[in-house]
């Protein structure tokens, strides 16, 4: 019983960890759609909360969420960087990357 409850914390606190490295401040120059909702030009917090959501902050209200599938990339990321798709006139976010880690968010 004591070994399925220390596997159990080392799990939580493994998603823990991942999920703070996976919080950081995006700044949209142009309105973006992200899962059907605007969202203005302005700074974002984004944060991956572990189950496969990502939620955009202002303060601290959310302002939209989507679902994001984590890949692991080869190297760390050497800058911030978000990548755009368009879709029926549509500017959505496909990609958020973080300098410096090794994972990339990729919106569903």
């Amino acid at each position: 019983m004591k070994v399925k409850a220390l596997i159990l914390l080392t799990a939580i606190l493994l998603v823990s960890a991942f999920a703070m490295a996976e919080t950081g401040t995006i700044t949209l120059r142009d309105p973006v759609t992200v899962n059907g909702k605007q969202l203005a030009a302005g700074d974002y917090k984004v944060q991956w909360n572990g189950n496969g959501e990502l939620n955009f902050l202002q303060g601290k209200k959310t302002v939209a969420t989507a679902k994001v599938t984590v890949k692991e990339l080869p190297a760390a990321a050497k800058l911030d960087r978000i990548t755009l798709r368009t879709e029926n006139g549509t500017r959505t976010i496909a990609e958020i990357q973080f300098g410096g880690k090794k994972t990339q968010l990729v919106l569903e």
